[in-house]
């Protein structure tokens, strides 16, 4: 997880990567996580949508594009819906806020 958080804004990071980082099969990776009740990859998205939010509240960030590229986010479009979809107000909204 300390290896996820610190590598957020790989949009590459994906199970093969964090269980290499573990070092553990994709298998095992995937065991840990669904003992929390999540995939690795929702965990992932979940902590990227935080630190996003997180960045928009504290003006680390200028755009909603800073927002959602700085935190390995690849589209736009699906980020926001995301995001809006996880906080009830759209980034923009927040960043305006």
């Amino acid at each position: 997880m300390r290896f996820a958080r610190a590598n957020l804004d790989d949009p590459d990071l994906g199970p093969e990567t964090l269980a290499a980082a573990g070092p553990m099969s994709v298998r095992s990776l995937n065991r840990l996580f669904g003992a929390l009740g999540v995939t690795p990859m929702r965990w992932v998205w979940s902590e990227r949508l935080e630190a996003s939010r997180a960045a928009l509240l504290q003006g680390e960030v200028r755009s909603v594009t800073d927002a959602a590229f700085a935190h390995g986010f690849s589209e736009l479009g699906h980020f926001s819906r995301s995001f809006k979809r996880r906080f009830g107000i759209s980034p923009r909204d927040l960043l305006q806020g």
